[in-house]
């Protein structure tokens, strides 16, 4: 991982991928997919640095670090650099980078979340809530809420497909709108009170 961490010019660490096709949730609430698990340090500098295989090839662009407020860290995000070349020309046109929107919060089913709310699936997402003049909102999606202890509530819709590809997770929703450009339209199959 080669950068300026804590403003040291020129810095490389060295570590292992440790992990594909990972997910994290950004500092502005964007949920990233696909992302290269590394051991190799990440700091404050390094992100927008390159990611390096052992010929000194570009295989990332690292992005962010998991950092934990007790035990071991190290655990270091990069975004593929195939996922980079897509949106590079649009950047270098001094472009914003638009990602699509649905305007809801949801979650990924579990098994004890379906159990908890006595859902009809174990897989899917389940909308949170729906953001009023969004998308979601125009076509009609429910959202069930959250308990007084801030868990989801019964009554939302589950994802369970878009364009006809399996929703299992979150991830699967987010990754399939990210191949998506603003403006395009999807069609999404939905389970409401197990139907």
């Amino acid at each position: 991982a080669l950068g300026s961490p804590f403003g040291l010019n020129g810095s490389i660490t060295v570590g292992v991928i440790s992990g594909l096709d990972r997910s994290l949730s950004s500092s502005s609430g964007q949920r990233m997919t696909g992302l290269l698990q590394t051991d190799a340090a990440i700091n404050p500098g390094n992100s927008g640095g390159p990611l390096l295989n052992s010929r000194g090839e570009a295989i990332g662009v690292n992005t962010a670090i998991e950092n934990p407020t007790t035990g071991a860290t190290g655990i270091g995000f990069a975004v593929p650099i195939n996922t980079a070349k897509k949106v590079l020309p649009s950047l270098l046109e001094g472009q914003e980078l638009k990602r699509p929107w649905l305007g809801i919060s949801a979650t990924s089913v579990t098994s004890e979340l379906a159990q908890r709310l006595e859902l009809p699936v174990n897989q899917g997402a389940y909308v949170v809530t729906v953001a009023p003049d969004s998308p979601a909102a125009e076509v009609g999606l429910q959202g069930g809420g959250t308990d007084s202890s801030g868990r989801p509530a019964s009554g939302g819709d589950i994802i369970t497909a878009v364009d006809g590809r399996p929703v299992r997770s979150m991830d699967d929703l987010v990754s399939y709108l990210n191949t998506k450009k603003v403006g395009d339209e999807i069609a999404l199959t939905i389970l409401r009170n197990a139907k």
